[in-house]
């Protein structure tokens, strides 16, 4: 675990961070964004559907059925992104056993704390996520429930935290390189180099 790892390599302010860490609770649930049986087929007939057509709706559904690999789609200027989120057996606090993160980004504790983090900060795609699409085609304005002053707080922290990708970044005995291993937006910035697909909206996904 990253505070163990922080404890071997003398960081011992970090690793008593770390194992204390208490993660807020996210703004959203899944029942707000997850759709469990929307194929890859249907997903761009579904937000013409119920009129979430805005930039930064959003919603996550399954990778063709698997339990252990999702995908985040994204509307933004008349077309629908996908970006493969995957899974991990990572565990970077002591209540979890998984981690969740698109390409080489920050990991996160679950799916709600990945919505909560892109939709607080764009970090790599292009629009951050504003309108969580449900099942039942109910859009939530995911803005209208953060605190006035959250995001700029957020903003601050993940600039000071994330710094440069590799700076100070420790290798995982699973080979995973965690950069600087603090918790930032309720992630931690993943700098290894092998690679996850981001989805371009081409359908691959």
């Amino acid at each position: 675990m990253p505070f163990e790892l922080a404890l071997r390599y003398g960081f011992a302010d970090l690793a008593a961070a770390l194992a204390g860490y208490k993660p807020t609770q996210p703004l959203t649930t899944q029942t707000d964004w997850y759709h469990p049986n929307l194929s890859k087929l249907d997903t761009d007939r579904f937000f013409t559907s119920c009129a979430a057509t805005k930039d930064g709706a959003f919603l996550i559904r399954r990778l063709s059925q698997s339990e252990r690999k999702f995908v985040l789609v994204l509307y933004y200027q008349r077309q629908t992104l996908k970006y493969q989120i995957e899974v991990i057996d990572f565990s970077f606090h002591m209540d979890t056993k998984e981690a969740y993160f698109i390409d080489k980004g920050a990991l996160h504790l679950s799916l709600e704390h990945l919505v909560e983090h892109y939709s607080r900060f764009a970090d790599g795609i292009p629009v951050r996520l504003h309108f969580a699409v449900s099942p039942a085609g109910m859009v939530l304005n995911i803005e209208q429930l953060v605190p006035s002053g959250l995001e700029k707080r957020g903003k601050y922290s993940q600039d000071e935290t994330y710094g440069s990708p590799n700076a100070g970044s420790v290798r995982s005995p699973g080979g995973v390189n965690v950069g600087g291993l603090l918790p930032a937006a309720a992630g931690l910035q993943m700098t290894g180099t092998g690679g996850t697909r981001v989805g371009s909206g081409a359908g691959e996904l």
